[in-house]
């Protein structure tokens, strides 16, 4: 009698997993890429205008046709050029704009991806996005000497809108291959740059994965 009751929860329960798997809404999701800034660069800082791309996040299916999801990302590094030392007295304390020798980004962005022919069937179609989030700006500034270098933290607020196409390899896995636009909120960064408007070419996967929302969902 134990072993049947056995068996049958073992059946129960991939039953359960394989209902779950059908009806899974939550996914994951990676892109890489490669961006480029669109504005004056600050010379001696941000002096380079191509940064590699990486953004992880996590989704959901509000409908066959519309996504919602949450990223976070590496957008760029950026480090000055020539030797940088302390301050000196005779300098006084400048800005941060004017005392920041490195910079790196990180996005992060709430984002509604929309595909008419919906987004798990068919093999190949365009995509669309539009996303709200921030930039956030980190940067280390030249300090006194014996004391070590400051570090700021500031968010820019942005919007993102995007193309792509959309590769269904299966219900559960699917890849995109785009065009991104950011733009961002008009604050001192570093010295002559005071924004960080770019465009990136992108390539993103994302797989449907059960979850416990999915499982108590009908």
């Amino acid at each position: 009698m134990r072993r049947r009751v056995t068996f049958f929860m073992l059946l129960l329960l991939l039953s359960s997993s394989a209902e779950a798997k059908k009806s899974s809404k939550s996914y994951l999701l990676v892109t890489g890429g490669v961006g480029g800034l669109t504005g004056t660069l600050s010379g001696n800082v941000v002096n380079d205008r191509a940064t590699p791309r990486l953004d992880l996040g996590v989704g959901f299916q509000l409908s066959s046709q519309f996504l919602m999801e949450f990223s976070y990302g590496w957008s760029g590094t950026w480090s000055s050029d020539v030797p940088v030392g302390p301050l000196l007295p005779d300098e006084g304390f400048p800005p941060e704009t004017v005392r920041a020798f490195e910079v790196g980004t990180n996005p992060i962005f709430m984002r509604f991806r929309y595909a008419h022919s919906g987004v798990r069937k068919e093999y190949l179609k365009p995509e669309l996005s539009a996303g709200l989030g921030f930039v956030q700006v980190t940067r280390y500034l030249r300090n006194f000497p014996t004391f070590p270098p400051e570090e700021t933290s500031q968010m820019l607020f942005s919007v993102e809108l995007g193309a792509s196409a959309l590769f269904v390899f299966s219900k559960n896995f699917m890849g995109s291959a785009g065009l991104r636009y950011t733009i961002t909120e008009r604050r001192g960064i570093v010295t002559d740059l005071d924004h960080l408007d770019s465009i990136a070419f992108v390539i993103a996967f994302r797989g449907f994965l059960p979850s416990p929302r999915d499982l108590a969902e009908p």
